[in-house]
């Protein structure tokens, strides 16, 4: 399961044609650290206060972060040594993607499918990164399918 991931690790890199605007409910980050703020403006899709505040508490139960390797990472990314190559997968493959996600993108999940023969992909039209705390139902379906199609891929072939 592949959820709001990128296959290009340089932000340059990442195709983020396509990718919707937000509607930002008015005061949305009344009640967010300031910090956090300019990255949820970019990040989130659903810009409503309770989904910051849903967003801000899961960030806040992760601990302290390494603010300077994330500013890399957000300017130079880091390079994979098979970033340009399938990786071969027997097995059901699932791409969740948000048509509203500024940092990632949704057309290269899209372009991904074809790389593995048992691969479903969905792009939620109001979803941004943080996917699954925006629409935690549409996620929760997402995933019990996902693991019900491993069920019986792997009771198919005796796994």
């Amino acid at each position: 399961m592949m959820i709001c991931s990128g296959f290009k690790i340089l932000p340059v890199d990442r195709d983020l044609s396509g990718v919707l605007n937000s509607i930002p409910e008015s005061g949305w980050l009344r009640s967010v650290p300031t910090d956090l703020r300019d990255h949820l403006t970019h990040a989130v899709g659903v810009q409503t206060a309770e989904v910051a505040e849903r967003i801000t508490a899961a960030l806040g139960r992760n601990g302290p972060t390494d603010d300077t390797y994330l500013a890399s990472l957000q300017t130079d990314g880091f390079a994979l040594s098979d970033e340009d190559e399938p990786t071969p997968c027997d097995a059901p493959v699932s791409f969740l993607a948000g048509r509203r996600d500024r940092v990632i993108g949704h057309v290269g999940l899209y372009r991904a499918l074809s790389l593995y023969d048992h691969s479903t992909y969905l792009a939620v039209s109001d979803a941004g990164h943080y996917l699954p705390l925006e629409q935690p139902r549409v996620f929760a379906a997402t995933m019990r399918s996902w693991l019900d199609e491993c069920l019986v891929h792997f009771d198919r072939n005796n796994i």
